[in-house]
């Protein structure tokens, strides 16, 4: 896989992290992750009238308030800052020119669902990766590494204080190969 998409991503989670600090930001996430279906693009004023109606019985009653509260304001700062970080863009409706609709960006392979998940720590391990770790362990390997010379390139990185992961990758891996291997690994997640 390409470091510099690894570093993104991985960049990206924190940031999403960092936005789910705050407590409104945080139930929108969570009702993001919450939704059936996900979707690349959502009409504010939609999303707003669905938060304030809907029902998450599987969001604490602070989340839950916060959502049945939701002002459209809220939202809108929520999305400008998505936009921000890279992750979409802010447009106006064709139909409603005063009301917007968010729309990830065509190179994300993710939907709005996956970035709740992703944000408040329910979409897999990506986030825990040490890229600063794995910058280097990539560095050292290439230089040694004879699976180098054969298109592969083995991957370690720290997941816990006393367990270290390490694999062999294509290095012309595909964002189509990098989604399949990571539902594989959230695949291997026990649930509780």
């Amino acid at each position: 896989m390409d470091l510099n998409k690894l570093v993104f991503f991985s960049n990206t989670v924190a940031k999403l992290e960092e936005l789910a600090k705050e407590p409104k930001f945080k139930a929108i996430f969570e009702g993001l992750a919450d939704r059936k279906y996900s979707t690349t693009s959502t009409d504010l004023y939609a999303l707003k009238r669905h938060f304030n109606k809907s029902r998450f019985p599987k969001l604490s009653l602070h989340d839950q308030h916060n959502l049945k509260s939701m002002e459209y304001k809220t939202l809108l700062k929520f999305f400008e800052s998505l936009k921000e970080i890279e992750l979409g863009k802010l447009e106006p409706l064709k139909s409603a020119p005063r009301k917007l609709r968010f729309t990830m960006g065509e190179e994300s392979k993710f939907g709005l669902k996956e970035l709740g998940l992703f944000a408040v720590g329910r979409g897999g391990e990506a986030k825990k990766i040490d890229v600063a770790t794995l910058m280097a362990q990539e560095k050292t390997h290439k230089k040694s590494s004879p699976s180098a010379k054969k298109n592969v390139t083995t991957h370690a990185f720290k997941l816990r204080p006393d367990f270290v992961v390490s694999f062999s990758l294509p290095s012309d891996l595909t964002k189509d190969e990098v989604l399949i291997l990571a539902s594989f690994v959230t695949s291997k997640v026990k649930a509780g």
